[in-house]
Parts: structure tokens; sequence; C-alpha cells
């Protein structure tokens, strides 16, 4: 045998030790990984060390034919079954997506995160003090209750029939004294119309099933036209469970749409004094009330503040915990009234000091600053813009 032939030899016997040893350690590992992720995590194993055992137990496999093909090298799957997992506890596969509210998002994005301060810094410098106003919106007319008064941004969550059909019977998730819930019909009737300024946008919950085509009826009767479709994945981390499924449903619905329309001609190239876009995402990844209320994630709220500068915003069919900062909120949940036309408008105007309130600033748009315009995303210009049109979140 010459020199080459044995070194070939050697160099191949340890290749295959050194091959084994790392089938080994992969093995060791993964057995440690299983017990880290718990019983979501499915492992697939198939090594030459399992393959040499079922051959060994089986003696008519034991001699290999010179002809025979060699066998694929050693391979290892691992694959996380959140599917499975989720048969077995009911905890969502959603409830996996890591960093997924709006602090941590931007982590690994310092440029993106310092525009989500200095966004969160200006908006909250320049928001009013809440106002709000119990009424029941079958009985009372829209444009009697707010005065006249035009808005930037309207934001809806009807009580859908849908909410009434998989929550608990009580009528405290869709309060009404009459009847738990609105139809379409009913909600189109609002004069929507009436309350908005052009241009302006609007943003209306439409739940998850017949609302998709509804809502968008909805915005072409009121003036809108339909933009974006922001989604609401649900998580369920703190309350494994699910809700009860409504009569035709056939899947476990783990979401929600918010349509967004806009009214009037808004161009993003040079309407940045009223819009920024590409701030936030048109995906919210959030936690659904345990006890199953129509409560929606304050991250819409971040996302419509960062987008549109306009400062008189409004929110229908309200309740208390909707009340915030720089909204005035109409809705029966609520429990009181505190809405004061004049003093609305003249806090707009900047005459706050006459009224006690000094740290409220006038304009009827929150200010861009330099450094906001040096870091949010912008229009390139069209000699350089490639692909399809983007959206405008």
């Amino acid at each position: 045998m010459s020199d080459s032939e044995t070194a070939k030899e050697t160099f191949e016997s340890r290749s295959d030790k050194l091959h084994k040893i790392l089938i080994e350690r992969h093995k060791r590992r993964i057995v440690q990984l299983a017990d880290v992720m718990g019983p979501h995590m499915g492992c697939q194993l198939e090594n030459e060390s399992e393959l040499q055992e079922s051959s060994a137990n089986n003696p008519e496999k034991k001699e290999k034919k010179e002809d025979e093909p060699e066998k694929p090298a050693a391979k290892i799957i691992v694959r996380n079954d959140y599917m499975q997992n989720f048969i077995n506890t009911s905890l969502r596969p959603q409830n996996y997506i890591r960093e997924v509210h709006p602090l941590v998002r931007f982590a690994e994005y310092p440029k993106l995160q310092h525009l989500a301060q200095l966004k969160d810094a200006i908006v909250d410098a320049y928001a009013t003090p809440p106002m709000y106003i119990k009424a029941n919106l079958r009985r009372e007319g829209l444009d009697n209750l707010l005065g006249g008064v035009r808005f930037d941004v309207i934001l809806i969550d009807p009580p859908l029939k849908e909410y009434c059909e998989w929550s608990p019977p009580t009528i405290t998730n869709c309060p009404d004294p009459v009847r738990p819930y609105w139809t379409w019909e009913e909600i189109g009737a609002l004069a929507i119309e009436d309350l908005a300024a052009t241009p302006s946008f609007i943003f209306i919950w439409v739940g998850d099933c017949e609302g998709l085509d509804q809502g968008r009826s909805l915005l072409r009767k009121w003036g809108y036209r339909r933009c974006e479709d922001i989604c609401w994945v649900k998580t369920n981390k703190t309350w494994p469970g699910t809700p009860l499924m409504a009569s035709p449903s056939v899947f476990q619905h783990t979401k929600e749409h918010c349509l967004m329309g806009i009214r009037g001609t808004v161009r993003r190239s040079t309407d940045g004094h009223f819009i920024h876009c590409n701030v936030d995402t048109d995906v919210i990844i959030a936690e659904e009330p345990e006890d199953l209320t129509t409560r929606k994630p304050e991250e819409l709220y971040y996302l419509i503040e960062h987008f549109c500068m306009g400062r008189r915003r409004l929110e229908l069919f309200g309740n208390d915990w909707n009340i915030r900062r720089g909204w005035i909120t109409v809705g029966l949940g609520l429990s009181t009234t505190n809405w004061d036309r004049d003093r609305y408008i003249r806090w707009l105007r900047g005459e706050g000091a006459a009224q006690g309130t000094p740290y409220v600033r006038g304009g009827l748009l929150v200010p861009t600053t330099p450094d906001i315009e040096a870091v949010r995303p912008k229009s390139p210009p069209l000699s350089v813009r490639k692909g399809p049109r983007r959206g405008i979140i």
C-alpha cells in the first residue's frame, strides 16, 4: 500500500470519527433545546447511528451490496410546531413573536427608535386636554352634539353583531339599552361626512367577517377612499383559551381589521406638514382582552398620531377606557360629559392662557422639527423610484 493510500485511509477514518462526535453533540443540544422551549418544540433526528442500529437489528440489511447506492449523509431537522402546541395548550402561535411592543420594537434600529421618541414627545406637547360626551348616537345627531366642528381624524369602533356572537351573553360588551349591536345600515346612517374636514382620514374597525366588504361601502358613502387595511393579530399570553365561535365560523378568529380611508387629496412628497408616512406598520400584534370586551389595542392611537399631524381627533362609540389626551370621545359607554365647544376652539387658537390652561399650545397641526425631518422616511424622487407604489402607513 502506497503512502498516499495510507494517508487517504487515515483521513477517512478520522473524518468518520469526527462525524460521529458532531452527531452526538448535536443530539445533546437538541434535547437541551427541547427542554427549554417546551411542548411546542418538535424535532426530527435522523443520523448514522440510528441507521446502524436499525441495520444491526435486521440481519438481511446488514450486508451491503456493491452496486447499492450510498446512504445520504446525516440529517438533523429542528422544527417549531406551534400549531400542535396551540391544539395542546390553546396558546396561539403569534404569542411567540418577539419584540412586538412599540417601546422595544426598534431596540436594534436606533434611528427608528429615536424617531418614535421624537414623535411621542411632540404629540404629547401639543395634545389638548381630553374631552368626552356621553350620548346615544341612535337618538342624537353628531352635528348637533359637536357644534359643527370638523375633524382631521375620525376613529370609529362600532358595536358589531359579530362581537356579540362570540362574546358572553351580556350587553356589557356592546352597551345599548335598545339592542346590543348596530347593523351596517345604522352605522351608514351616521352623518360622518358632516364632521370630516378636507383633507382628513377615517379609521373604522370592521371585525373579521363581512365587515371587510361592508366597511368599504361605508367609506365610499361618506366620501372616503380606502387606502390601508390595518390588521390586529390577537395574542393570548395571559389567558390560555379561545373565545366562543360564532355559528358561521369555520376557523378560530384571532385577528381583526381596521380600514383606513382618505378624504381629499394628500401627497406624500408635498404634504409633509400634514402626514408623515412609513413611520409605522399596518400590523398590530397585541393581547386580546381576557374578559372579551371590545377594547382595541392602544397602539392604534400611536399609529394615528405619528401619521397624521392634524390635532382635531374624534372617536365614536367610545368607553371610559378610550378617554385620551388630544382626543374627543363620544359614546354611550362613557360615565359623564365635559364637552365645551367654545373652550375647545380657543385651545386650538392658542388662547389657553385665558382659560387657565397655558400649557395648551395653539394651532391646527402638530408641528415637525428639524430632528424629525432628519430621520423620518421620505418618498424618493420620481427619477429614482422603483417598483410598485407603497402604502402610506
